[in-house]
């Protein structure tokens, strides 16, 4: 019977625990007030592997501490619960968690989990597409976009991801065309507009590109790198007087994240009017 000490649980005592294979007394400190302790005590028992802590895991997943989330979802991942944890969405929702901290390899195991389960969940291989994009697997991630859209044809973001995807490639041509069938169904979607244009631009057809960036302003006034694109489209066209206006809209519109672009477009606009 594992008995956590009467004044208090330390992370020394949890090592000890470990080297004893004590899976219960692990299990009991993943309640503990101190997440220093829960977060050693979820590492360990991904290392040892015991199926049932599977249970005591999933309920830490909600654990207050995001340290603590991220270590139980590895745990998770580690151990060998095919058998035990027969629940494809809380494998979505450990692969989720894991891509958002970071640890995108470990969410596709996730994310192969839950589909071995339920192999027509859509969002499930969109979420392992926008996994290996992460990872710049950019081929295999149009491959799960491809799976997804067999399930879920009318799903614009699906259509957007994959068209990201095949931009990165350079593949312009099929990333428009996703985009275009992203925007079929959903024809306020800023960020298909403005992805389009960036492959129109790629494709040196400036005029398509410059309405793609009206339309995205249209639909979102405060999108910081429509007015940078249009502007910078716009200055190589000859067209300075224009372009400056949109290089100050840019400044104007741009949050501190924007640093880079400020600071271009502040050069630019500079040599603009010092012309």
């Amino acid at each position: 019977m594992s008995v956590l000490p009467l004044f208090g649980l330390s992370q020394s005592d949890v090592e000890k625990m470990e080297a004893k294979r004590d899976v219960k007394g692990l299990i009991k400190a993943l309640t503990y007030k101190d997440p220093l302790v829960r977060h050693k005590a979820a590492f360990a028992l991904g290392r040892i592997g015991d199926a049932q802590a599977v249970d005591a895991l999933v309920a830490a997943l909600n654990d207050s501490d995001a340290n603590v989330r991220l270590t139980v979802a590895l745990a998770l991942a580690a151990i060998n619960t095919e058998n035990k944890l027969q629940d494809a969405k809380m494998w979505y929702k450990i692969g989720i968690i894991l891509r958002k901290l970071g640890c995108f390899a470990d969410s596709i195991k996730c994310y192969d989990k839950a589909l071995k389960i339920d192999p027509q969940d859509a969002m499930t291989w969109n979420d392992k597409g926008n996994s290996f994009a992460d990872l710049g697997h950019l081929a295999e991630s149009v491959e799960c976009y491809n799976e997804a859209l067999k399930i879920a044809p009318q799903d614009a973001m699906i259509w957007y991801n994959k068209g990201i995807s095949l931009g990165s490639l350079s593949r312009f041509p099929e990333s428009i065309e996703c985009f275009n069938k992203a925007l079929n169904i959903n024809p306020q979607y800023a960020k298909a507009w403005y992805n389009k244009g960036v492959s129109l631009a790629s494709l040196c057809r400036f005029a398509e590109a410059l309405k793609c960036y009206d339309k995205t302003l249209e639909i979102n006034p405060k999108h910081v790198k429509a007015y940078y694109n249009k502007a910078g489209i716009l200055d190589a066209l000859g067209q300075r007087t224009t372009a400056a206006v949109y290089y100050r809209k840019c400044i104007e519109m741009a949050s501190p994240q924007y640093a880079d672009l400020i600071k271009d477009a502040r050069q630019r606009l500079r040599e603009l009017e010092g012309s």
